[in-house]
């Protein structure tokens, strides 16, 4: 990682947190509406409504199931960080990103 000065750190992290739950707006990220099963969108929305965010990965594992295999999304959710609502990926699978 890149040294960085003590008053540029919080910029950093700023940074890194912004992306964490936006997605990278250089990078647009796309999920095909038939991979939107209503097993997923029922577990997705639950994630959300129960605020049980570390359910994520049981919903990273159903996407290959409904033929999703772009390694970005599993990846994101398969993260060890912490997950929130607004997380880019999850409003991705709920069709609420609108990007």
């Amino acid at each position: 990682m890149k040294q960085v000065a003590s008053g540029e750190w919080e910029e950093v992290v700023q940074a890194r947190l912004v992306r964490w739950v936006l997605g990278n707006p250089f990078r647009r990220v796309t999920f095909d509406p038939a991979w939107r099963t209503a097993a997923l969108i029922n577990l997705a929305k639950s994630l959300y409504d129960e605020q049980a965010f570390n359910r994520r990965v049981e919903l990273a594992e159903k996407l290959p199931g409904a033929g999703c295999r772009p390694e970005e999304k599993l990846s994101h959710l398969h993260a060890a960080k912490p997950h929130c609502r607004g997380c880019w990926a999850l409003d991705l699978i709920l069709n609420t990103n609108q990007n």
